[in-house]
């Protein structure tokens, strides 16, 4: 379709999906055989074509707006990973910052888990109280429904012994 003149992207509505669009259009060479920039633009200009946002994005011009990713390696390689997002010129994401950040990120992740399990192991001695507090009458009620509720399901349900083709019923 690119050969014919036909404006391609390459996108996705999968979040897991959209960090590696660069590698779906890699597989455009292999399997569509396009060639480098071709496969490229399937995730830069050409999206921004088909939006009619090409004049503010989709490729690196004067006066285009700044959103850039820069790879360790060429963007259309499995073996790319992103070293810097920029977005209107500032710095988004910075792999060695998030690198070094990544120990205190780590210990708020602890303590937020911790203060959620103390919270979580509070909440069973709040109901305990409830359950006191609850005048006898009604929690006696209550256990009878439940005995009541357990003995229907076990009665009147007949249990089968299979013999061959023959099937019993056991009491």
């Amino acid at each position: 379709m690119t050969r014919r003149g036909v404006v391609v992207s390459v996108n996705s509505d999968d979040a897991e999906e959209a960090t590696h669009l660069n590698q779906e259009a890699a597989k455009s060479m292999k399997f569509g055989g396009l060639s480098h920039d071709e496969a490229l633009k399937l995730v830069t200009l050409n999206p921004a074509m088909q939006l009619g946002i090409d004049k503010r994005v989709g490729s690196i011009d004067a006066g285009k707006d700044a959103d850039l990713v820069i790879y360790n390696h060429d963007p259309l390689s499995a073996y790319a990973v992103v070293q810097k997002t920029l977005i209107d010129g500032r710095v988004y994401f910075d792999r060695q910052r998030d690198i070094a950040d990544r120990p205190v990120r780590e210990k708020e992740k602890k303590a937020l888990l911790d203060k959620q399990k103390k919270a979580a192991e509070k909440k069973p001695e709040s109901s305990d109280a409830a359950k006191k507090a609850m005048p006898q009458r009604s929690q006696a009620r209550r256990n009878r429904k439940r005995r009541k509720r357990k003995s229907l399901s076990r009665r009147n349900r007949p249990l089968f012994l299979a013999v061959g083709d023959e099937k019993r019923a056991i009491e």
